[in-house]
């Protein structure tokens, strides 16, 4: 899907699947005798296919000590992650990072939670049982986990099962670990990110959310969003954000910002900028703030490139037709030689 990478750079393009789903990330209750992990399989794979590429890539050209790795959206997750583990770094010389920042992950001790909702639904007790049941029965089972064991804070991009903060994959959360330094030494490190990179994602984020902190109001937004036509009806994304900080004591900074105002409009658009603050923006600013950004103190870390894409490609509008947003994996295409703007059509 990259030819220009192929033909005018003469780049060897190694494509990495792995296991995601229950079975990529799902934590078993110990870990099991010969083994060295309980959890992150899904994390396990890259790592063995790079390894793979290190041996076999020469054949098809590659050259193993000039290896980058690449990938966006979920990819992009895993490259993160794999950025601050040590068992990776000989495989590849650099990163790049599209459309996913320093996101959250599920910790160890709600893992288990996840897993437990799954044996239930398939009346299992351990892998072997799990293996052997049909895929849509281990489809229904994942679902009821991510709506039965929601994860404390995430509001969007929950999808069940997850990268587990679990000592071994990680140490600490993921923005925690790039802040610290955690990551590996003297490697350019490349993250764009599209300027509107949640607002396909939103409707789920609200909905998502919904559930976790405004279960007493699901009937009134119900019929707010009924009477209004509204996809974030007011007041209800102004209380939700409330309730999510209900543990602070002054949250006017953000009230001034993501708050919406009774206009009859509907608060979608704001809203998303909140949730594209929270999943994407906030978290890994802060994170590339600490030993990234400061060369005199840790001078073997980076460098760091960060590119913000905001040609636009989605969110068209209803009258001139022209596109007024730039949504996730836009830059997708450009990075990787292809030179034409991907076109997504969003209601």
């Amino acid at each position: 899907r990259s030819p220009d990478l192929i033909k005018k750079e003469q780049v060897a393009i190694f494509n990495i699947g792995y296991r995601f789903g229950i079975f990529g990330f799902y934590t078993l209750p110990e870990v099991e005798q010969g083994q060295n992990f309980q959890t992150n399989w899904g994390l396990q794979d890259p790592v063995a296919a790079m390894a793979f590429t290190q041996t076999y890539g020469p054949i098809f050209g590659g050259d193993p000590d000039n290896a980058s790795f690449s990938a966006r959206s979920s990819g992009a997750e895993i490259v993160w992650r794999l950025l601050t583990v040590p068992c990776a770094w000989p495989y590849f010389k650099r990163v790049n990072m599209m459309n996913m920042g320093l996101n959250t992950e599920y910790p160890l001790e709600h893992a288990p939670k996840l897993r437990d909702v799954v044996y239930g639904e398939l009346n299992c007790s351990d892998t072997p049982c799990m293996r052997a049941q049909e895929h849509d029965d281990l489809a229904h089972a994942g679902d009821a986990a991510a709506y039965g064991a929601r994860h404390p804070t995430k509001i969007t991009l929950e999808p069940g099962f997850g990268m587990v903060v679990d000592g071994r994959f990680g140490r600490q959360q993921l923005m925690f670990d790039v802040r610290d330094g955690n990551v590996r030494p003297h490697t350019p490190i490349a993250w764009s990110y599209s300027e509107h990179d949640n607002w396909a994602f939103n409707h789920l984020a609200f909905a998502n959310s919904m559930y976790k902190f405004m279960t007493d109001k699901l009937g009134d937004i119900a019929a707010a969003k009924a009477a209004t036509g509204h996809k974030v009806p007011y007041p209800y994304a102004n209380q939700l954000i409330e309730r999510f900080y209900a543990n602070y004591d002054d949250i006017s900074a953000v009230e001034e910002v993501f708050f919406c105002e009774d206009n009859g409009e509907d608060c979608n658009d704001i809203f998303s900028k909140w949730v594209n603050s929270m999943n994407w923006v906030c978290n890994t600013r802060w994170g590339l703030k600490g030993a990234l950004s400061n060369p005199e103190e840790f001078p073997e870390l980076g460098p760091l490139y960060v590119t913000q894409f905001s040609a636009k490609n989605c969110d068209p509008d209803p009258v001139t037709g022209d596109y007024r947003k730039t949504c996730h994996t836009g830059e997708g295409p450009f990075v990787y030689g292809d030179y034409n703007l991907k076109v997504c059509y969003l209601d």
